[in-house]
């Protein structure tokens, strides 16, 4: 899947998801990262709530 926006533009993706921005010409190791996201209260991907975060609007997008 190549993934490329404007700048600016957010993915959220699963953590084990491969990613390089292109090929590897180097002789070092590319390592990366991703600390987890931390919740600021329980997710809620259901019901009338107009008020969902950025994360559970995508996900319902996506459910769609």
């Amino acid at each position: 899947m190549l993934a490329t926006r404007k700048a600016g533009t957010v993915y959220l993706c699963h953590p084990f998801l491969v990613h390089a921005a292109q090929p590897h010409t180097g002789v070092n190791p590319k390592f990366m990262a991703q600390p987890p996201l931390q919740l600021k209260a329980e997710l809620t991907i259901s019901g009338t709530d107009s008020e969902y975060s950025p994360i559970e609007r995508a996900i319902r997008l996506g459910l769609q």
